[in-house]
């Protein structure tokens, strides 16, 4: 029990790629989720479409989105490839 806060300290330290560049004209954001227990990890996912829409004026377009799901003692994470949308439709 002495290592616990050690263990959870650990657990909670999320990973965040930021935008990343793909090819034509896609991004990447992966992230790990610090969400505890089992399931996806859905706070997370809200995140990382926040970021790619604060990333892009008019909004995005999503080509890829992977889920893993939380299960005990290992986070899940959360994949979103995306495309800025250029103008309104």
């Amino acid at each position: 029990m002495k290592y616990l806060p050690i263990l959870l300290v650990l657990l909670g330290c999320a990973g965040n790629s930021g935008v990343i560049p793909m090819n034509s004209g896609t991004y990447m954001i992966t992230t790990n989720s610090t969400e505890l227990g089992y399931g996806p990890p859905l706070k997370t996912k809200a995140k990382v479409y926040n970021q790619a829409n604060a990333f892009c004026t008019n909004g995005i377009e999503t080509i890829n989105l992977e889920i893993s799901n939380s299960k005990f003692m290992a986070p899940g994470t959360v994949s979103l490839e995306f495309r800025c949308v250029t103008g309104r439709q």
